[in-house]
This record gives C-alpha cells, structure tokens and sequence, in this order.
C-alpha cells in the first residue's frame, strides 16, 4: 500500500471521500423528499396533528420518548377520525405498522 505524506494511505483518502460522497448523496435526497413531499402544507398538517396526539399520551404517561411505543388511533385520520383521548391507543410499533397478514403473506 502506499504510503502518502504525513503517513496516510491512498486507500484511506478514497474511503474518505466515497464515504463523503455518500453523505452527500443522502442528504441531497432528503432534502429533495421534504421539498416535494413532506414540505407541503397538507403533509405538515398531518403531521401536526400526529405529533398533538402522541404529546397528549406523553401527558397521560401512558407513553414516553423512545419507549418503542406508537400512537394508534383507532379510527384512523385519513378516514375521518379524530385526535381525541377516546380514538386514541398505544400499540407497539411493530403492531401498529403492519397489516394482518394471510399464510401467504397477502394482506386480508
């Protein structure tokens, strides 16, 4: 391998800047994804909404950060339900980001 001045190698630069090259890469992307999706009035509301929710079950003490627990709600938003206490439940995350599944694994 060869050694470049100041004892650093040839292949550690190119580590370096693939690895940089990387992180640009992703960043550039979710900055892009913001802008054309999350960035939009109606996805900031959304989300608004789901961050009341989750900090109103903060309050109850029924959840906390990185508990690995997520608001459900009950009747969910897109379908005209709401973010009151009523429609509102904690599930794991794992319970609350899947569908129930048939044998072979088709969404029932």
């Amino acid at each position: 391998m060869m050694s470049l001045s100041g004892g650093v190698s040839k292949l550690q630069i190119i580590v370096k800047k693939v690895r940089s090259r990387k992180l640009w890469l992703t960043s550039v992307t979710i900055n892009s994804e913001y802008k054309n999706y999350q960035g939009q009035p109606s996805q900031i509301k959304k989300r608004a909404e789901r961050n009341a929710a989750r900090s109103e079950m903060v309050k109850a003490g029924k959840v906390t950060k990185g508990d690995g627990k997520d608001v459900d709600h009950r009747v969910p938003l897109v379908k005209g339900g709401s973010t009151a206490k009523s429609n509102l439940r904690v599930k794991s995350a794992s319970a609350n980001r899947s569908y129930p599944r048939t044998k072979s694994a088709r969404m029932k």
